[in-house]
């Protein structure tokens, strides 16, 4: 992030920081959680460390389980902080 040293950090991120993109961080849906206009969808992010996330969508659009997908974050709705 800009303005922080290297080393370890959190990453908070907003659930609709999330947006399902072509080309973005491969990802498969676990779960997709109706809630009326809108849809919890929980994620397992690819890659060697386990990494679940929860992103709010429209139910409209909402993939159903097993999907897989790529995601990307809008940066304007993350923050990340030293630990």
């Amino acid at each position: 992030a800009p303005g922080l040293a290297d080393g370890p950090a959190i990453a908070l991120i907003r659930p609709e920081a999330l947006m399902i993109t072509a080309g973005g961080i491969g990802a498969r849906v676990i779960e997709s959680r109706f809630s009326g206009a809108d849809s919890w969808i929980t994620l397992q992010i690819d890659g060697p460390e386990e990494l679940v996330l929860r992103a709010k969508m429209a139910t409209l659009s909402a993939p159903a389980p097993e999907t897989r997908l790529t995601i990307t974050l809008d940066p304007k709705a993350c923050n990340v902080t030293r630990t």
